[in-house]
């Protein structure tokens, strides 16, 4: 389910990586300074502040810090559920409504260190993560790079995701992505670890997929895959090939 809470008018995706066992973990939430969205419209209190996993369950949370005026500001966040090791996991900040205080006491619980919150404006190169054709030997969609360049793919799966008949709070989304596992590259069979990032994935409105790779041997063609797991428990496997080219200019 999606837009959890119709009494708020303002949402922001947020990502943890879980690199231990799966489990309930704690999780620290800063909001930029430079977050405009947020700053400009949260109250000047932080009362309206929430938190909900992507599945749509509330989450409590403490504020620690709340400096409206120099925009400085911690939650952290209780028992966030992630379902397996080397994780991203989505959940969702939300504020704009006129509510009374949702601070709970500090949990003691497991505490993953901090968190990101992805507000960069989408790219106007993102890839389509679709199924792939009926038996295809190798992924639909290529991208390429040089051996020295470190880059960041977006995967769009909103083509793979259940949609609403009808808006609610004026959203169609029904189902969303809520974690990513697996995130690998091999070529030939054998896993190129120095390739990918896996802790700098992300993910971006319940639909896109921010992977980071890096690296690679000229002249030779990898397959990049992972694993969507979404709000209503359907997992997809996605795949592209990367092709790494040096240029050779004469």
């Amino acid at each position: 389910m999606s837009w959890h809470l119709s009494t708020h008018t303002k949402r922001a995706s947020v990502v943890a990586f879980n690199s231990g066992t799966a489990g309930n973990y704690d999780v620290t939430v800063a909001p930029p300074a430079d977050f405009e969205e947020f700053w400009a419209s949260v109250l000047s209190t932080g009362y309206d502040v929430r938190f909900y996993s992507a599945d749509g369950t509330a989450l409590a949370y403490n504020r620690g810090t709340w400096t409206y005026a120099s925009r400085a500001a911690s939650f952290r966040v209780a028992a966030l559920p992630s379902s397996a090791q080397n994780q991203a996991v989505q959940f969702f900040m939300y504020w704009g409504a006129s509510v009374s205080d949702g601070s709970t006491a500090a949990s003691a619980g497991n505490l993953i260190s901090s968190s990101a919150i992805l507000y960069a404006a989408t790219p106007a190169q993102v890839i389509n993560a679709g199924p792939q054709p009926v038996g295809a030997t190798s992924p639909a969609v290529t991208v390429t790079k040089s051996t020295g360049d470190t880059i960041l793919l977006w995967w769009d799966v909103a083509p793979l995701l259940w949609l609403r008949e009808m808006r609610y709070n004026g959203f169609l989304s029904y189902e969303e992505a809520q974690y990513v596992n697996d995130v690998t590259v091999t070529t030939g069979g054998s896993a190129q670890a120095s390739m990918v990032t896996e802790s700098a994935t992300k993910i971006k409105d319940g639909r896109y997929i921010v992977t980071q790779h890096q690296a690679g041997t000229t002249g030779t063609s990898y397959t990049i895959s992972l694993d969507v797991q979404t709000s209503l428990g359907r997992i997809f496997d996605l795949r592209v090939q990367l092709d790494v080219t040096d240029v050779q200019e004469s």
